[in-house]
């Protein structure tokens, strides 16, 4: 092996220890010197998409995917990558097909575990339970995809029974437990819910994060929606921004379009290529007569993405209309 093939050898694998602490700083050093020293190969370019989906620069990352999917369509590594930028993006067709093909390449535990998560997002059931389940043994964390595998078939008693057989190995792993105590509220009956959550406050203890969304929801189907609102009002400037497009799915699909609006709408750079949330997001304004907001908010962020332009055509054309 020659020198400069040494330093290269040596600088992938600094590169992925780094990636493997998630040291961002370190990696994306490293990369730098690596793109001198070896800039063309399979080995870099995956690096380099692996940096940037450590940094959640997950449109470029979705970009450099294609890119390498084109150009290095025989490296099974590749596709294992892109298939997790297409699945970060929520492109789920394409991360399929990536995984597909990685797996065909070179079978491993690893793609079968992605491509099981990725046929549960495409409501591809039976193969996913198929695939995860054969997964299963030596492997906790396979529980967790199979939880949400069945809270996408409607099946919540199934879910919490699995979040509970995962907690067994892992008592102190908090997500789990939170989507236990989630699904333990979504269980419940509306009015058994808001006391249990109204004893808490009570005692001046706040709802936990995980549960709000529920017990917004149990308001509303309780029609309590003014004391639905209030709680949002109380609540939305105090919870993560993942917290607040779930309330506003829920102001939404309670009719509740003016909060849905200003839930959807503080958020909207991290989504702004989530058609499902831009449509919702359109459709409250209009309903609610402040499209000019979303018209403001769409020209702030049109210079970057310039699909936006034509979604300020088509709404301010729906608008003149009405």
């Amino acid at each position: 092996m020659t020198i400069a093939m040494k330093i290269v050898v040596s600088l992938r694998q600094n590169l992925r220890k780094a990636l493997k602490i998630r040291d961002v700083p370190e990696a994306l050093s490293i990369l730098s010197r690596l793109r001198r020293e070896d800039p063309a190969s399979a080995e870099t370019r995956g690096l380099e998409l692996e940096c940037l989906l450590a940094e959640g620069k997950l449109e470029a990352a979705e970009s450099l995917a294609r890119q390498l999917c084109q150009s290095f369509p025989e490296s099974s590594r590749i596709q294992l990558l892109a298939g997790k930028a297409f699945y970060r993006r929520k492109a789920y067709a394409a991360a399929e097909t990536c995984f597909r093909e990685s797996e065909k390449l070179y079978p491993h535990l690893v793609t079968k575990h992605w491509l099981g998560k990725t046929l549960t997002q495409l409501g591809k059931f039976a193969e996913a339970e198929a695939l995860l389940e054969s997964l299963r043994d030596g492997q906790p964390a396979v529980l967790l995809d199979l939880a949400w595998l069945s809270e996408r078939r409607k099946e919540p008693q199934q879910a919490a029974r699995l979040y509970e057989t995962y907690l067994r190995a892992d008592p102190e792993n908090q997500f789990a437990r939170q989507q236990l105590v989630r699904l333990k509220a979504r269980m419940a009956a509306p009015e058994e819910l808001i006391e249990q959550l109204e004893t808490l406050k009570a005692y001046g203890e706040e709802i936990q994060e995980s549960l709000l969304p529920e017990f917004i929801h149990k308001l509303f189907q309780a029609g309590e929606t003014p004391r639905a609102r209030e709680e949002v009002i109380r609540y939305r400037e105090k919870v993560s921004a993942k917290t607040q497009i779930q309330l506003a799915w829920i102001c939404y699909h309670a009719q509740s379009y003016d909060l849905a609006l200003e839930l959807f709408l503080p958020p909207i750079k991290a989504h702004q290529s989530d058609y499902k949330i831009l449509n919702a997001l359109e459709a409250a304004a209009e309903r609610c007569c402040r499209v000019e907001e979303v018209l403001k908010a769409y020209h702030d962020l049109a210079p970057s993405n310039h699909h936006f332009y034509g979604r300020i055509r088509a709404l301010s054309k729906r608008a003149r209309k009405g």
